[in-house]
């Protein structure tokens, strides 16, 4: 967690989510609601890809439907 960079996701000055991204990896990442999730992952794919990753994993807890339509849909 030290070598990864956290994100706080705020709607109307609630938070809403978190991730943490680093060149080590991606995780963990949290919504309130899983309809946040696809917004959030969108951002971390996209940092992961501005640190210059070319792949990332990500371990989804079931059960999540959201995240693994998401992630498959991605590749």
């Amino acid at each position: 967690m030290e070598h990864r960079r956290a994100h706080l996701y705020k709607r109307d000055a609630e938070a809403i989510g978190f991730s943490f991204v680093g060149s080590d990896g991606v995780g963990p990442v949290a919504t309130k609601e899983p309809s946040d999730l696809p917004f959030i992952l969108l951002h971390v794919e996209g940092q992961a890809h501005a640190m210059g990753l070319e792949r990332i994993e990500i371990q989804v807890h079931a059960p999540n439907e959201v995240a693994m339509r998401r992630l498959m849909g991605r590749g």
